[in-house]
């Protein structure tokens, strides 16, 4: 393929190393879980039946509307409702408030029938008839739109929807939900602070429940504890969050020159401070992006804690015997053992709302990462205790915002100290003239790629593959292996940058001129001659998020300032890896952008794409072309949004995390670079 402009290029392929270690290592077969959800369709035309077939509500009669959904998923639909409306407000019309259709196995269908009666004094007009369907109590979708004259024969004729025409309005709901978040999150960080509960606090509780971000799971469910979403923020928060009131959101303004211990989460690299036993300061240096995350996790986190204040409250408004259980163990310090555990679960489970089985496992998953949380009995109990604590008279929960961390946000200070640190290097080093790869991926992926098979192969045999060796390195036993190959790497022109800036962004630095060429995996496709002339440099940088993404970017790809003199790095190629979802074909397929599409704002930007679906032929994996969309952020979406985007006029064929790189300024300096990413 020749030298073409490429602004970018998302690439989808291996990205899953870590994740399958995980599943081979991390946990028993007992412990994997499926993130899957059911598929709910209308099947057959909506049937209405009146008395006197002229297809109207006339005064005094009894009509009925009948129609049949399946579940076209491979999952089972629990629980499943339908809640009839009536948005005109038409009077005299009576009719159920749900109709119990219980679970709906994959492949399985029902009859769905609502009755509905009219009074003899029914006024002229026209009645919309909503059916919403509700899946464990939580509003799934809009299933089903009638409409039909009412009263006096107007001869209006009755108009159906199906499916496929609502989930625009589902989308169009979403999208406004998205928008309430993001102008409210602003608002609230420009103010300084907000309490919870209180009126701003409900603001984000409501949109974020119309919203349902997938990642938060059934939060809507009054009865339920929704625990994957609650192990998927513990992963993102503090050890600890759960037993402070008050929150600070900063800059990087000191703390880590202190005293206070530096807790890091298990899933996201941000420095937090405990300072004493109300407080917790969280250090932010990504951008806004960033502090919508957070704020959404803990809209999340302070929703389920009600629920569990809640559940712990027995009818004579006293705390019940399973709290009563679950505060001796916590606030004793009593051991979980194999003699007391199974009593342990029961008493926590009925404070869930949950299942023993699914509150054991989400117990042995919290206890995977039990040096960054507490373990699920002291989250819970935390949870519900300050709940319990925050009513009216009480303290309530805060978040603030430091005035440095409102002063800085939005300007580059982090990334500019983090680029130019990069370049430094690479000038000392003599490296800053050769032609320059950047990647944006886990530390270990291109690690490994390059140097696992040559250390290994001694003591696995040469018939390894790469995606084996990489999968046996993610296991957690084996650091002494991790530790050969990142020594060998050490010897053969790999050098790792530390990180004084505040990004949290490590960074490695490959000089193809120390590789023994003749060691590399048969697997990589390797042009020797090319190699040793060029000598070509890879930098290889930890995944940033949100508004960090671009601001890294940008920062590195400015010309490194030396005195007078502005020298630009020769960029052949940029590739973003891990941080896209397609959302046509399947994982592992490449994604060749057209466009980007920012959600929530208007701007769209088309651009030609030198890469074309033609350049990949025969690579051994699907291809797709289209629009990209970038979310605000990843609890700030959902999947009727990202069905509206690749179902309308713009089929999009998948989304990304705000990892704009195309600022019109560099797009000359890129004017040669070939740019990717990695899903």
């Amino acid at each position: 393929m020749t030298q073409k402009n490429i602004v970018l290029i998302i690439l989808i392929i291996m990205g899953a190393f870590t994740l399958k270690a995980q599943e081979i290592y991390g946990t028993s077969d007992s412990l994997k879980m499926d993130f899957g959800y059911p598929t709910i369709e209308l099947i057959d035309d909506i049937q209405f039946l009146d008395e006197n077939d002229n297809n109207h509500i006339d005064p005094g009669e009894t009509i009925s509307i009948s129609f049949t959904i399946e579940n076209k998923g491979k999952y089972i639909a629990k629980s499943l409702s339908i809640h009839p409306q009536e948005y005109n407000n038409i009077a005299g019309l009576e009719f159920t408030e749900s109709v119990d259709v219980g679970d709906l196995a994959p492949g399985e269908n029902r009859l769905i029938q609502v009755g509905i009666a009219s009074s003899d004094d029914l006024p002229q007009g026209t009645a919309s008839f909503i059916f919403k369907v509700h899946e464990n109590g939580q509003y799934d979708d809009i299933s089903v739109i009638y409409a039909v004259g009412t009263g006096k024969k107007n001869n209006l004729p009755a108009v159906n929807m199906k499916k496929s025409d609502l989930r625009l309005s589902r989308a169009r709901e979403a999208r406004a939900a998205i928008e309430r978040l993001y102008i409210e999150m602003r608002h609230l960080f420009n103010h300084g602070n907000y309490m919870n509960p209180g009126s701003k606090g409900e603001v984000l509780t409501d949109a974020l429940l119309t919203l349902s971000p997938e990642i938060y799971g059934s939060m809507g469910d009054a009865n339920k504890v929704e625990l994957e979403g609650l192990l998927y923020v513990i992963d993102r928060l503090p050890r600890g969050i759960e037993e402070c009131r008050l929150i600070k959101l900063i800059s990087e303004e000191g703390f880590g020159k202190s005293d206070f211990d530096v807790i890091v989460p298990a899933a996201r690299r941000r420095n937090c401070y405990r300072i004493d036993k109300d407080q917790m300061f969280i250090e932010v240096t990504r951008g806004r992006s960033e502090i919508y995350d957070i704020l959404t996790h803990l809209t999340f986190l302070y929703m389920e804690a009600e629920k569990i204040s809640a559940h712990a409250m027995a009818d004579d408004g006293k705390p019940c015997l399973e709290w009563n259980k679950l505060s001796e163990i916590v606030e004793e310090g009593i051991e979980i053992n194999e003699k007391n555990k199974e009593l342990a679960i029961t008493y926590l489970s009925s404070l869930l709302g949950r299942t023993f089985e699914e509150t054991r496992v989400a117990t042995e998953r919290m206890n995977l990462h039990f040096r960054t949380n507490n373990g699920l009995f002291h989250v819970v109990y935390w949870l519900g205790k300050i709940s319990m604590n925050t009513g009216p008279g009480c303290l309530r929960r805060e978040i603030t915002f430091s005035p440095t961390l409102r002063e800085r946000i939005g300007h580059h200070i982090y990334g500019e100290k983090w680029a130019e640190k990069i370049k430094s290097f690479l000038k000392t080093k003599k490296l800053f003239d050769r032609p320059i790869h950047i990647i944006s991926a886990n530390p270990h992926s291109v690690l490994n790629s390059i140097f696992a098979w040559p250390v290994l192969k001694k003591h696995f045999g040469n018939d390894q593959s790469i995606e084996q060796l990489a999968l046996l390195l993610s296991n957690p036993q084996k650091g002494d292996l991790r530790e050969k190959v990142e020594n060998y790497a050490l010897d053969c022109g790999m050098y790792e940058l530390d990180d004084p800036s505040g990004t949290n962004i490590s960074v490695q630095i490959f000089d193809s001129s120390q590789f023994d060429l003749n060691e590399l995996s048969p697997e990589l496709s390797v042009n020797k001659t090319y190699l040793e002339k060029e000598k070509p440099v890879l930098i290889v940088m930890d995944y940033a998020f949100g508004e960090q993404a671009y601001e890294t970017m940008d920062e590195l790809l400015k010309p490194y300032e030396e005195g007078n003199q502005s020298r630009s790095m020769n960029v052949e190629s940029i590739s973003i890896m891990g941080k896209a979802g397609i959302l046509t074909g399947g994982k592992g397929d490449i994604m060749i952008p057209t466009a980007h599409i920012f959600e929530g704002t208007a701007d769209n930007y088309p651009f030609e794409n030198d890469f074309e679906k033609e350049d990949f032929t025969d690579c051994g994996v699907g291809v797709c072309e289209g629009p990209m969309i970038t979310v605000l952020g990843t609890s700030l979406q959902n999947r009727y949004v990202l069905e509206y985007f690749k179902n309308s006029s713009w089929k999009a064929i998948g989304r990304k995390w705000k990892e704009p790189i195309t600022k019109k300024p560099y797009r000359q300096q890129l004017s040669f670079a070939k740019t990717s990413a990695v899903n």
